[in-house]
């Protein structure tokens, strides 16, 4: 590129010059949208290559010719010669790394749910042997695997590169990290319905007690995501407040790896200030939910027909407060 600039400083620059002026999730795109329209010199709509090349020297940026044409190919995706506002809008505010993120928590959680099975096979009689290095052996996966993961979305999102997320840089952030979980925490709900129904946590409930624990958790699944959108903007304003310990107005990095790491107190914090459950919430409010139909069922049926059920699912709960809830 003869010591012009890359690619990847290139798409900062731009997007740190088409989000500036923003105040919320809000009013992102209309301020995208208008930096759009200013940046269309014709009206016509899109963006050419001539138009792009003026773009990026309005903000500095030196590139050569060529590098410019590299620049527009990667964004014109349909490859029709012209840029949409949709498209500019992708990759001006595209988060790659989040998804990587959640696929390590995936790869964690499956490594952990061969632990547990072998757990819920060791029950026998109101007894069962945890392993004590749970709390341990997830702070070691999270720290190595993990927050790798997050130093580079935090990156990705430092469009300034000074080292922290501004007001709308973390908007940015929080808004590319909800539309990611609350897809990721859908399709979770029903994997983890799949798992828990097929590792024996659940032997000797019956049918309809089974029922009624999946019918919790499927109207858990559509209030997180109506709770979530019934006002994310105090929810986002919220979360940066939990996340800005330092009060210094921007968000550092060890903030950030603070709230996006399960087992961190703030990670919890965060969570709830955007109105959403973690993706481990998952797992313990599926036990809760099977936990209370089988309470319910050894109160109406005035038996004990459902102790050894009811004291598993104690035992599962109390293994999975152990694994994930540490701080």
């Amino acid at each position: 590129m003869g010591g012009g600039a890359s690619q990847s400083a290139a798409r900062k620059a731009m997007c740190c010059e088409a989000i500036a002026g923003s105040s919320s999730v809000k009013s992102l795109e209309a301020t995208i949208n208008n930096t759009f329209k200013k940046w269309d010199r014709d009206g016509n709509g899109t963006l050419d290559a001539d138009e792009l090349a003026e773009v990026l020297r309005t903000i500095g940026m030196k590139m050569s010719e060529s590098s410019v044409q590299k620049l527009f190919r990667e964004i014109d995706v349909n490859n029709d010669g012209t840029i949409q506002f949709e498209e500019l809008s992708s990759f001006l505010c595209s988060a790659p790394n989040i998804p990587k993120y959640f696929q390590v928590l995936d790869e964690i959680r499956a490594e952990h749910d061969k632990r547990i099975a072998e757990v819920i096979g060791s029950y026998q009689g109101g007894k069962g042997q945890t392993t004590q290095d749970d709390e341990k052996w997830h702070r070691k996966q999270y720290d190595a695997r993990l927050v790798p993961v997050i130093k580079k979305i935090f990156e990705h999102h430092d469009k300034k590169r000074n080292g922290v997320l501004e007001k709308e840089e973390s908007l940015l952030f929080f808004s590319n990290y909800c539309e990611h979980l609350l897809r990721y925490y859908s399709d979770l709900n029903d994997r983890r319905l799949l798992f828990w129904l097929q590792s024996g946590a659940f032997h000797g409930l019956n049918e309809d007690m089974i029922a009624a624990a999946t019918e919790s958790m499927t109207d858990l699944k559509a209030r997180q995501t109506r709770s979530y959108n019934e006002d994310f903007v105090i929810n986002h304003r919220s979360a940066f407040a939990v996340i800005d310990s330092m009060q210094t107005g921007c968000l550092e990095l060890e903030e950030v790896i603070d709230a996006l790491t399960p087992g961190r107190a703030r990670y919890r914090e965060f969570h709830k200030a955007l109105n959403c459950n973690t993706p481990e919430a998952v797992d313990l409010k599926f036990i809760q939910s099977a936990r209370a139909s089988c309470h319910q069922s050894m109160r109406d049926d005035h038996n004990s027909s459902f102790t050894h059920s009811k004291g598993a699912l104690d035992f599962v709960g109390a293994l999975l407060i152990q694994a994930y809830l540490f701080d």
